[in-house]
Formats: C-alpha cells, structure tokens, sequence
C-alpha cells in the first residue's frame, strides 16, 4: 500500500472512530455508564487530537520543505525530512502520530461489544493499538525487521478496521 492511500486511510478511520462515540451502546459490564461519559470521551478525542496534530505537522512539512528544498537546492540536510528514512525526524513523529491512534482505538474498543461485527472491530481496534505501541518501541530502540512487520500488520489492520467501521455505520444508516 502507498503512503498516500495509508494517509487517507488514517484521515477516514481518525473521523470514524470519532463519530463512533453517539452510535455505540457500551457493553454492560463497562465503567463507562453510556457513550456520552465526558471522561470517556475525552480520552478518545485528545488521543486521536493527537494523532491528527502530529499527522498533519508530518505531511505538512514533506509537502511544503521537502519541494522547496528540492526546488532551492538546499538539500543537505534533506534526509531528516524525508518519510522513508527510519532516522528522519518526519518518520519519528508519524510513529509519534500512530501511537497516539492506537491509544485511541484502545480506548475505544470497549465500546464495540454488541454482535459479530461489533466484536471483530473491537478486536481490530485493541491489535492496531498494540501494533502501534510495539511499532513505536521498535523505532526507538532500532529494531528494523520489527517495524518492518508492524508496517504490514498495521496497513492491513488499519484498512480491515476502516472497512468494517464503513459497513457498521451503513448498517446503523437512520438507527439512532
């Protein structure tokens, strides 16, 4: 998958998850009484605020100094900007992004307990959070072969989790 198409697919699945908070009854045994717990949400928005923030701050910046850097001639230091380098400062703060995401579908998957479908987006929704805390350990500490596993296993969690979020919501469609 590009980088373009897992950028969309981080921007649907970030308003997704969002919008999930008024359509998602919360399992029984949960803390949280109702969808509409003011901690509850909060955890969730300033976690996916997060992600969103360092997201765009990360392609902002290889959208506007990567060209004219390129366009000046000024490419020197131009490594630490570009994605595709694990010691680039962009690609840190991406994997700063995503785990700010994965605390967010964490917090999250609670909600998702009612059905087969509800239970596999929880589930989708607890390993992209555990894919992404492991992703940004392994960046951390150098570990190459683990991120590039948690590169595949995120691409295809991500884009499971999205599509399954896209047929949830049609299926609420006029259900309040």
């Amino acid at each position: 998958m590009n980088s373009r198409l897992l950028r969309l697919s981080l921007i649907a699945f970030v308003i997704t998850s969002l919008a999930a908070h008024g359509s998602v009854t919360p399992p029984p045994y949960s803390p949280k009484p109702d969808s509409n717990n003011p901690t509850f949400r909060a955890e969730e928005v300033t976690m996916d605020t997060g992600a969103v923030t360092l997201a765009g701050t990360n392609y902002y910046t290889q959208l506007s100094i990567v060209p004219n850097s390129i366009h000046s001639g000024a490419t020197d230091e131009l490594t630490r900007f570009v994605y595709h380098s694990p010691n680039s400062f962009v690609f840190a703060v991406d994997m700063l992004g995503f785990f700010f995401l994965g605390l967010a579908t964490l917090c999250a998957a609670p909600l998702f307990e009612n059905g087969k479908l509800e239970r596999a987006i929880r589930w989708l929704f607890v390993a992209f959070g555990i894919e992404n805390i492991a992703g940004l350990l392994a960046h951390a500490f150098a570990y190459q072969f683990i991120l590039l596993i948690y590169n595949l296993l995120m691409t295809v969690t991500i884009f499971a989790a999205s599509v399954l979020l896209a047929i949830y919501f049609r299926d609420r469609k006029g259900k309040p």
